[in-house]
């Protein structure tokens, strides 16, 4: 809560003075690229846009969630796509395009044009909180998948474990250990783009469950759902076809590895899937002999 706090007042904060110095001239030949630029650049940044999806796996720890997780979700992709479009508005009206593209810290670039030391260290501070508040993030939304994941025993029973503070500690040690692992041993431009891939496959999925589930509901519910929910489906077909448009414009390397990855975890759930069915298929051999003979033996006893 306090990261999210600081890091909005600094994004305001960056708006306010980049005002200042303004100069509508960097936006000529801005869209020289064309669609595939805009493109290629929404598959660049998508992650920026991911967080919001982790607030479903808090879903158990929230009050009322069928009101409170929907809202959170329309509320903070609307405030966080404001703030993004201000900030790259007023970031390119400081410092031509072409040239923001060439730093590593655009922001801070952007605002050194304003040559005032104290909003420069205002602005490193937020972009401190700002990667301590994703990391959190981050580790909160996994350890919750790997919490769940374990009670439902598709990991390993342990990770299902919680403290007295109602804290999966298991859960949130791995996703932390895996975090720091990807930061020693894979680029950070390899865990944006697989990032990016791994998310919009995701989605993908979501949007595919979303349209098979509307057309169950079709099937089974009141004539009311049907003239109100009329055009629903339409929804996640379009964002099924912008998600395979944007996917195109990911590295092949990125998809490659994003896919390998979920080939062995369907495997893994294959596998499991299989020694549970084995497990009831054992118990139901056990079981139906004893209770052929229980039921023979008080047959033959009103005979």
């Amino acid at each position: 809560m306090i990261f999210v706090a600081v890091n909005v007042f600094v994004l305001i904060l960056f708006v306010a003075f980049g005002m200042l110095m303004f100069h509508t001239s960097n936006f000529s030949n801005f869209f020289q690229k064309g669609s595939g630029g805009l493109l290629e650049g929404s598959a660049l940044i998508f992650f920026a846009f991911t967080g919001f999806s982790r607030v479903t796996t808090i879903t158990e720890e929230v009050k009322k969630p069928e009101k409170t997780i929907p809202r959170a979700i329309i509320l903070s992709i609307i405030i966080s796509t404001l703030l993004y479009i201000l900030v790259a508005v007023v970031a390119v009206g400081l410092v031509p395009f072409n040239e923001l593209g060439h730093s590593s810290s655009p922001l801070s670039f952007a605002i050194s044009m304003l040559h005032n030391p104290l909003l420069d260290a205002v602005i490193a501070i937020g972009g401190v909180t700002a990667t301590a508040g994703v990391v959190l993030t981050g580790i909160l939304g996994t350890s919750r998948v790997f919490f769940a994941m374990g009670r439902d025993n598709e990991v390993p029973k342990p990770l299902s474990y919680i403290d007295r503070f109602s804290t999966p500690v298991y859960s949130i040690i791995l996703s932390s250990l895996l975090g720091v692992l990807f930061l020693l041993f894979v680029s950070f431009g390899t865990i944006v783009e697989t990032a990016n891939a791994s998310i919009l496959l995701a989605y993908l999925i979501i949007n595919f469950s979303a349209f098979r589930l509307n057309l169950k509901l079709r099937k089974s519910t009141s004539p009311k759902y049907l003239s109100e929910k009329k055009y629903f489906f339409v929804i996640p077909i379009l964002g099924a076809i912008t998600i395979l448009i944007v996917t195109s414009y990911v590295g092949l390397n990125p998809l490659l590895l994003v896919l390998g990855i979920g080939v062995i975890g369907i495997a893994y759930y294959s596998y499991k899937t299989l020694k549970a069915l084995h497990k009831i298929d054992a118990f139901i051999s056990k079981e139906v002999p004893i209770r052929s003979i229980v039921r023979e033996f008080g047959a033959s006893r009103h005979r």
